[in-house]
Parts: structure tokens; C-alpha cells; sequence
């Protein structure tokens, strides 16, 4: 499971060369058409997939961690059915209201057998510090202090220091899409993406009298499209992530055995209808998608019922032989 931020719009972004690893889930894999998340913020949705229960059953309705505690986290479950896990990246936003306690982060961790997150300032691509099981680890500015360089690093050390009979189940949750968009370095200066800006049929709509009052109340924007270069070059360091972890586990003679699912905790608008950011119905629709070509080939297939985020517990727990308490949640198994 890959939690990205923010489906960028698809059509800017198809060309297979801006995204060769990305491209192998929408060219070789499902494409889940109607995709949705119930409440499209960070926390809420990272909660969903994590539990399978929607936020007025865990309280996480807001972009704060609330009563969340990680024992309701499915890793438990899998644990107990045999598998090694680990959760890589960014967590639950507000891990608590003041700065996050050791044991605090502990009592999040006790349920993976790797937990490898931003700690305390969790809005930082430079300049954080990393909480791990066996401690804590600080980066600064360097090329690959960028915190999803590092989560690329800690998922490629998990999947390579997994027995090769055991099974896994890995959660890579990336930052980026967020402000201050700031790519890795050795994308930044990318010239593939020194020209993308998104003006579909909606941007900056003249007339919105049939919207609306908060609509009626917005100006038009004053540019004829809004620049998407640096989500482009931020969307090609999402793929170099993707593309580490599918090297790892073709070195493991894992990749075609491995379920794997990209997908993201919500929808953003750019410019559509004169707005910028989350805004409904735009940020409930997000992309899934998913590839196993051992079971499922490499032939790309499009499912059209709608499917939710707080679905994907009840299909791991299914297709993985662990038994779920009480989720909100349906498995998509059989769809698949």
C-alpha cells in the first residue's frame, strides 16, 4: 500500500516517461473507476485504511490523531496470521497536541513490527527527525535526507531483511503534494516538466451562477491555467519511490507475488470552477489502483462499481487470512 497525496489530473501526467513506474498500475494493472474516500482529509482516510472503520467509530474525523491509539491498526491481525509488517512514512497528522512523548510513539508502534515515521514536525521534507522502534534519527538538508528518499530506503531494507517464505505487509506513506512541494533533488532542476500547467474544461469557469454561493463569491483566476511543474517534478519522486520498492522485490523474487495497491487519502482541485484545494465532489474521488501478476496477470482491467478506502482492510484481512473485528468496511476480493 502506497499513500499518496492528491490525484494529480490524469491526463497532464500519462505520458509513461514522467512516470514509468506509476504507469505499470494503470497500463498492467485494475483501475478502480469510482474510487472515493467519505472523508477527505489526511488523517481520517490514513485512519479508514488502517482500521476499516469510518471516523465516528475510531474519532478520527479531523486532521488531528484524536483517541486513535494503533491498537485498531489491521497490522494486529496480519500479525497473528503470520506476517511481518511495517508502517514507513508519514502517520496519523497530530500526533498529539503538544510534542508526541517516546511513549507515546511506542504505544502507536506496538503493533508493527517496524515503524519508521516523521516525528513531532511531520510538514517537513528537510530538516526532521525519524522515530523508529530502535530509536530516534535526525536529517538535514542533504540529497538524501529528503524524508520519502528516506522512507524508500527504510521500505527497501524492510523487504530485503524479509525471509523469503515469510509474508509482508508494508505501508509507504509519502508527503509529497504538500506544501511546500518540495521534490528530491535530483529532480528538481527536471525539464520533463518544465511546461505542464492544467486547464481542463472547467478551470477558471466563467459563468458559475448556476453554482453555489461560495462559488458565486469567488473572482476568476488571473492566469489561464495553473502551473503544475513542481507536483510533476514531486509526482517523479513518487515514482522513483515506487520504482526502488518494485526493484526490491523483483530481487526478492517477490514482485510478482506481491499485491500492491497506490492510492491516496484524497482529491484536489486546481483551479476548476475558479477553486484551488479540497473541495466537494473533487476531493472525495482518488485514484486505486492495483497490481498482483501472479494472480491477476498483467492485463490492465477496469472496475466500475464504487469502492471506498475503508474497504481495503477487509480485503488484506481477506486475502490474507486474518480475522477483522467490526468494520464499516466490505472486502473488494471478490471484485478482483
Amino acid at each position: 500500500y502506497l499513500d499518496v497525496w492528491a490525484p494529480y489530473p490524469v491526463r497532464v501526467f500519462r505520458k509513461e516517461g514522467l512516470r514509468p513506474s506509476l504507469a505499470r498500475f494503470t497500463y498492467q494493472g485494475l483501475v478502480f473507476k469510482i474510487a472515493i474516500v467519505s472523508t477527505p482529509l489526511c488523517g481520517p482516510a490514513r485512519a479508514f485504511v488502517l482500521t476499516g472503520r469510518y471516523g465516528h467509530q475510531t474519532g478520527v474525523t479531523e486532521n488531528l490523531m484524536g483517541p486513535y491509539s494503533g491498537s485498531e491498526a489491521i497490522s494486529a491481525q496480519l500479525r497473528a496470521a503470520g506476517y511481518r509488517t511495517a508502517f514507513v512514512g508519514k502517520h496519523m497528522n497530530g500526533l498529539g497536541r503538544s510534542y508526541p512523548t517516546r511513549s507515546r510513539m511506542a504505544s502507536l508502534a506496538r503493533k508493527w513490527d517496524r515503524f519508521d515515521v516523521i516525528w513531532h514536525n511531520q510538514g517537513r521534507f528537510y530538516d526532521w527527525r525519524q522515530y523508529r522502534k530502535d530509536g530516534t534519527y535526525t536529517y538535514g538538508r542533504s540529497d538524501d535526507d529528503h524524508s520519502s528518499y528516506r522512507a524508500a530506503m527504510r521500505a527497501v531494507d524492510f523487504i530485503k531483511k524479509t525471509p523469503r517464505d515469510k509474508p509482508f505487509f508494508l505501508v509507504v506513506s509519502l508527503y509529497n503534494g504538500h506544501n511546500p512541494n518540495k521534490p528530491m533533488r535530483r529532480f528538481s532542476g527536471s525539464t520533463d516538466c518544465s511546461t505542464l500547467s492544467w486547464a481542463g474544461p472547467a478551470y477558471n469557469e466563467a459563468d458559475v451562477s448556476d453554482k453555489p454561493r461560495y462559488v458565486r463569491k469567488t473572482v476568476r483566476r488571473p492566469q489561464n491555467a495553473y502551473g503544475l511543474v513542481k507536483r510533476c517534478k514531486e509526482a517523479k519522486s513518487i515514482d522513483w519511490v515506487v520504482g526502488r520498492i518494485h526493484r526490491a522485490l523483483w530481487y526478492n523474487g517477490e514482485l510478482k507475488h506481491t499485491l500492491q495497491v497506490v492510492t491516496a487519502d484524497n482529491g484536489y482541485l486546481y483551479g476548476d470552477h475558479r477553486l484551488v484545494g479540497k473541495t466537494y465532489p473533487y476531493d472525495t474521488w482518488v485514484p486505486l489502483y492495483m497490481r498482483w501478476p501472479a494472480v491477476l496477470g498483467n492485463t490492465r482491467r477496469v472496475i466500475k462499481e464504487p469502492v471506498s478506502n475503508v474497504d481495503l482492510a477487509a480485503t488484506f484481512c481477506a486475502l490474507g487470512g486474518c480475522q477483522i473485528p467490526a468494520t464499516d468496511g466490505l472486502s473488494l476480493a471478490p471484485l478482483i
